[in-house]
């Protein structure tokens, strides 16, 4: 056939056409889609454009950047934006188009503009926040209970990280003592699979939430490009709406990821993060113990008052038990002499009868009289007898009572050889109660005896 070429004249005449036609530098927005670095330092990318709705890649191109300026390049870059060159960022980079007649075209980047990507990532982060806000999830994990005592703890981490580990060993290892219940879900911290990871650790947790107090993510300290996977929708999505506290520690002082902003609280370090639930601890059982010294304290008080009660009220009753037995003392008197006076008047006025009928009756009223007399001292004596012992009776009775309420009293049960132990104030019930080395205090009637424990049985 006619003006018949092979492959090799056709790739000539794209490559001098391209020269001819494409032959200064041209200023390239894209995004990375590929990165891979050689052995000898050569950067090899494919570049991508996607269309609006960013569903499907619309342009494509293989690009390079040559070693030297590789590493002028990375390390500008990183310096200005805080991100690595990697999968996934927009940039704005200075091309030449050139053509290889065995390797087809390709883009070889020689310079790039930093501000184009600061920008474009800001742009991403404040899209990402404004969506989660317009979807309404943004404040929701922040409204989440958490417990006054986190025991219960899922982390999600990477198992041989560094911020995990002292995480673990400030937690593990508190000065108070106290224990914790941990289970690691292991995740990537960086990298592309960071958002898939976490995800799938929040989902597993999720299966076990009403086990946890709070989850905690955690990471040691890194580069702002480590800190920028946490600036993820789907990663803020699941935290903003987990059913349980979210508290954030991936090691950055400075800024905040997405992650940060929608967790229930954002803690700079993981060992801030061991912190915080070391001091919610802490906290908690300071409060314990007010109210148990507010306890003893009221319980004092009110023994204190019931004493004074009790001893007023013993007072009182002994002054009433004195003044009964006095009245009773002055009736029985008055009673003694009303009958003493009755009887004489009785035996006197007899006595005048028996005298006028005696004159009449001298014999036979000398003999009634005689045993009149008689029966009339008889019936006086038995009175008298009866009247003592029924004032006896009762002043016994009186002072029974008196005897029986001094022997109430807590002076005399001591003095009766009881005694009340104690250890750090409070009375001791039980052997079980006491440890070997403990120093206790025995009240006794006549004085305080301190001692040691030796062992119980």
């Amino acid at each position: 056939m006619a003006n018949q070429i092979s492959l090799l004249q056709l790739n000539n005449l794209i490559k001098n056409s391209i020269k001819l036609n494409f032959d200064s530098n041209y200023w390239v927005v894209a995004e990375i889609s590929d990165f891979k670095v050689n052995y000898s330092g050569h950067c090899y990318l494919e570049l991508i454009q996607k269309n609006e709705t960013e569903t499907s890649i619309v342009a494509k191109a293989r690009a390079m950047i040559w070693a030297t300026t590789y590493r002028m390049l990375s390390a500008y870059f990183e310096s200005e934006t805080g991100n690595k060159l990697t999968v996934g960022i927009k940039v704005l980079v200075s091309v030449i188009v050139e053509f290889h007649e065995l390797y087809g075209l390709s883009l070889v980047i020689k310079d790039i503009d930093p501000v184009y990507t600061i920008g474009e990532n800001e742009k991403k982060r404040q899209d990402i926040i404004k969506r989660l806000k317009d979807e309404g999830v943004f404040e929701m994990n922040k409204q989440t209970y958490l417990p006054i005592v986190t025991k219960n703890i899922a982390i999600i981490s990477s198992e041989n990280a560094a911020g995990y580990l002292d995480f673990m060993e400030h937690l593990q290892n508190n000065a108070y003592n106290f224990k914790f219940h941990t289970k690691l879900f292991n995740a990537s911290m960086q990298g592309e699979s960071t958002e898939s990871s976490v995800v799938n650790a929040l989902d597993k947790i999720f299966a076990y939430e009403h086990i946890f107090d709070l989850v905690v993510i955690i990471r040691g300290g890194g580069s702002k490009s480590d800190l920028s996977w946490f600036d993820n929708y789907w990663i803020a999505y699941n935290i903003s709406q987990f059913p349980i506290p979210v508290i954030t520690g991936i090691g950055h002082e400075q800024d905040d990821t997405i992650a940060d902003m929608v967790a229930f609280m954002r803690l700079k370090t993981p060992t801030a993060v061991a912190d915080f639930i070391i001091e919610k601890c802490l906290d908690f059982k300071t409060q314990v113990l007010n109210y148990e010294n507010y306890i003893y304290d009221y319980s004092n008080d009110l023994i204190a008052n019931n004493k004074q009660e009790l001893h007023s009220s013993i007072e009182h009753f002994k002054i009433f038990v004195e003044n009964y037995i006095e009245k009773s003392a002055f009736k029985l008197n008055n009673l003694n002499k009303d009958f003493s006076n009755t009887v004489s008047n009785s035996v006197k006025s007899k006595n005048n009868e028996l005298s006028i009928l005696s004159e009449i009756f001298d014999s036979k009223i000398k003999f009634i009289f005689k045993l009149k007399n008689i029966e009339i001292s008889q019936q006086i004596r038995k009175i008298k007898l009866s009247a003592k012992h029924n004032v006896s009776l009762a002043k016994n009775e009186l002072v029974n009572i008196e005897n029986n309420l001094n022997n109430l009293s807590p002076q005399n049960v001591l003095k009766r050889g009881f005694s009340v132990t104690r250890i750090k104030g409070k009375a001791i019930k039980s052997a079980k109660q006491l440890q070997t080395g403990d120093e206790l205090e025995t009240l006794l009637y006549d004085g305080l005896v301190k001692s040691t424990v030796d062992s119980t049985e």
